[in-house]
């Protein structure tokens, strides 16, 4: 642990020391712009560009005292290439971050009136004029009290450094990867160490066509009304996380395209499930017939209902092997109007063995065991409006379907079989005439069918104060095949929403923002609809990744019912405006209707401001009140944490806390979100996963959680640096 700290404020007293020595970048001053370039020892320094030709001794710098070389530039406006040439040797521009050119040289853009344009940084190293280098050094300590000890126990400290490069290869190229290391995540022994590869790109861009090449790394949601790729799960985590693939972007011939391919890491593998007694376990018992294969009227008697239909599925609920290609086109119409075409399909996901039946004759079938991988597919159009005033209008429909895939090759044996008794119920009996190996065909049933469409609107006030947002969304799935069930069923989910965001600062002179989100969801389900198939699980909605749900810890209590309303206001108001304090107050309403008792009620009230300009405190209560009879859900919980942090430098801070912290890292960002009460539930069992498969037990879990998040002791004390 005094190791782990010695680094920490090591690491600390280094950032500021750099702080407090930064040198001067190239600045506006009387006669054009000001170069400087810091070298005691050097003997001749000179400015060399595109404006003097490249001519090295046309514009030499000038040493004082303190060895700080220094020339000013008559530069008129436009961008301006250069580089300096220490003794002899030409160097990119030490002070100043911007390079372009193959050559790395440094870039000033000077604007009409004389003064330097913004530029983004593309370096600071002085190895390389083609490399920006930076990341962030996390060191957390946590004392947490055991209650049976009754003794705060140090948890083994985490450390924690991502270490990213961007690398301007060209004007053309550009490179970007994250590394990190990890304290928990080490394998190596004896305090070795390792950098490890976390994410990464690679981007060509040259005009209006751009080639993105990505692992592990977001390339952002698509904003179409129903964001066909991203907003993934509770978060509307963007796409691209624990997927490698390429993006192609254009404008050309009047269109913006982007097309998308992509992949997780599970290449190859595949695995099926098996059955113990292989294709022989598809076959029903003869007073299951009826069921496995229905049975239409014919004449006097019953024959059997003509067409292929499944049989028995076994799945794995998993992603593996799973590949996405996506592809939208959008022109502009005028008039504000722009419309488009998009598309998507998913494929290998929830591998499975199945049967498979195809009735060949009245009293005759064939059946056989198939191994499969799901996919689904999807096509729509969009229509947005940009009107004057504010006005703002869209609408978007798309229509899609999950099916099943019968993997060529993978098929083990086709039996005949002729029907041998049939009564007033169907089938009774029939007998296997023959068996045979099968062949490399393959086949697809459509299990789900849907379309969405989603149309809305917005306005926004002139000066921003004002933003109301408006929306109507319906959903609908046929599913053709689930199980036992031939005949299909259909659900339909129609979603409200409301959004309301105020400024009031004209009004009362300071920045006190309000909001109101409401969003009203029915449910329409046929009563033979399996648990797992509500819209809110990814079972029964492909629209979902696969891999995620929405099922948050407020939405839990809502499963299973025909009607959800959500309302979420937010108060913020700015307190001590000498010493930047800030009031908020966030709710979470979750009930059946307006006017009825919220099965779930949360609010939260954080407060925040400077003790000195160094120095902050803040606090954050979470309050929250459950009454679901079903679930026996009745009580209320209380939770707490206070927070000091001290600020170094800028991007450095040291903070010391107790309770359970609610911003921690999301491992899908690699970044800081207000999630960390929602991770401490979720470990506790109270998660969207236990709401899926065991609602029943739910409520104890969801207790249990809860109580512990109320009486967990925590003392904290976690340095970050930004670098």
């Amino acid at each position: 642990m005094k190791r782990a700290i010695l680094i920490v404020l090591l690491a600390l007293a280094g950032l500021a020391a750099a702080a407090c020595g930064a040198l001067a970048a190239p600045e506006k001053a009387a006669g054009g712009i000001r170069f400087t370039y810091t070298d005691p020892n050097a003997g001749t320094v000179a400015w060399a560009g595109e404006f003097n030709g490249w001519n090295a001794g046309a514009n030499p710098l000038v040493k004082d005292a303190r060895g700080v070389w220094s020339v000013v530039m008559a530069l008129p406006p436009g961008e301006h290439q250069y580089k300096l040439v220490v003794d002899g040797q030409w160097v990119a521009d030490p002070e100043n971050g911007a390079t372009a050119g193959d050559m790395g040289n440094s870039v000033v853009r000077v604007g009409a009136d004389g003064n330097l344009g913004a530029a983004q940084a593309t370096a600071n190293s002085p190895y390389s004029a083609k490399i920006l280098m930076g990341g962030r050094t996390i060191a957390l300590f946590q004392d947490v009290h055991n209650p049976v000890t009754r003794r705060y126990e140090l948890r083994r400290p985490e450390m924690d450094t991502d270490l990213g490069f961007d690398i301007r290869v060209s004007d053309v190229v550009k490179v970007r990867f994250l590394t990190n290391i990890n304290s928990e995540q080490q394998v190596a022994q004896d305090y070795r160490t390792s950098l490890n590869f976390d994410r990464g790109s690679l981007l060509f861009a040259k005009g209006k066509l751009q080639v993105l090449g990505w692992d592990n790394e977001t390339i952002g949601t698509w904003d179409d009304p129903m964001h066909l790729v991203g907003a993934i799960g509770i978060y509307r985590h963007p796409y691209g996380y624990d997927r490698q693939g390429f993006r192609v972007t254009s404008q050309l011939y009047g269109f913006e395209s982007e097309a998308v391919y992509a992949d997780n890491f599970q290449v190859g593998g595949t695995v099926y499930p098996n059955f113990a007694n292989g294709y022989k376990d598809f076959f029903p018992p003869a007073e299951a017939a009826f069921d496995r294969l229905n049975t239409v009227r014919s004449g006097n008697g019953y024959g059997l209902a003509p067409g292929p239909r499944p049989g028995i599925l076994r799945v794995n609920v998993s992603d593996q092997n799973s590949d996405m290609a996506a592809l939208r086109i959008l022109r502009p119409l005028g008039g504000g109007f722009r419309a488009g075409l998009l598309g998507r399909s998913q494929r290998g996901f929830d591998l499975g063995t199945g049967g498979f039946n195809v009735v060949t004759g009245p009293l005759t079938f064939k059946s056989s065991s198939q191994c499969f991988a799901q996919a689904w597919y999807a096509l729509g159009g969009e229509l947005a409006w940009d009107g004057p005033r504010g006005y703002r209008g869209y609408a978007e429909y798309l229509t899609g379907s999950r099916r099943l895939n019968y993997v060529p090759g993978q098929m083990t044996y086709w039996e005949d079989f002729i029907v041998t008794g049939a009564d007033s119920t169907g089938v009774t009996s029939f007998t296997s005439v023959r068996d045979s190996a099968l062949g490399t065909s393959a086949r697809s049933i459509d299990l789900d069918r849907s379309n969405r469409f989603l149309v809305g609107g917005s306005w926004t006030e002139s000066h921003g104060d004002i933003v109301v947002r408006a929306e109507l969304e319906r959903q609908t799935h046929a599913y053709e095949f689930f199980q036992d069930l031939q005949e299909g069923m259909s659900n339909t989910m129609t979603v409200a929403r409301l959004d309301w965001d105020r400024n009031w600062r004209y009004y009362l002179g300071r920045e006190v923002k309000t909001s109101l989100g409401v969003e009203f969801t029915h449910f329409h389900y046929d009563p033979r609809t399996p648990w797992s198939y509500q819209f809110w699980f990814p079972d029964g909605n492909f629209w979902l990744e696969r891999t995620e749900h929405v099922v948050s810890v407020d939405r839990m209590v809502m499963l299973g019912g025909e009607d959800a309303l959500c309302v979420r206001p937010v108060i913020e108001v700015p307190l001590l405006a000498t010493h930047n304090g800030l009031f908020r107050w966030k709710g979470t309403f979750e009930t059946v209707a307006l006017g009825r008792r919220p099965k779930y009620a949360e609010s939260r009230f954080q407060l925040g401001f400077d003790l000195t300009r160094s120095l902050r405190v803040s606090t954050d209560s979470r309050w929250v009140k459950y009454d679901d009879p079903f679930l026996r859900l009745y009580s209320g919980y209380l939770s707490h944490f206070a927070q000091c942090a001290y600020t170094f430098a800028p991007g450095a801070s040291l903070a010391l806390g107790f309770g359970v912290d609610p911003w921690v890292i999301d491992e899908v960002l690699n970044d800081y979100a207000d999630i960390g009460r929602d991770v401490f539930l979720f470990a506790r069992g109270a998660s969207g996963a236990n709401a899926r498969s065991n609602y029943y037990g739910l409520g104890p879990k969801i207790t249990a959680a809860e109580r512990a998040l109320e009486s967990e002791r925590v003392v904290q004390l976690k340095a970050i640096v930004h670098f």
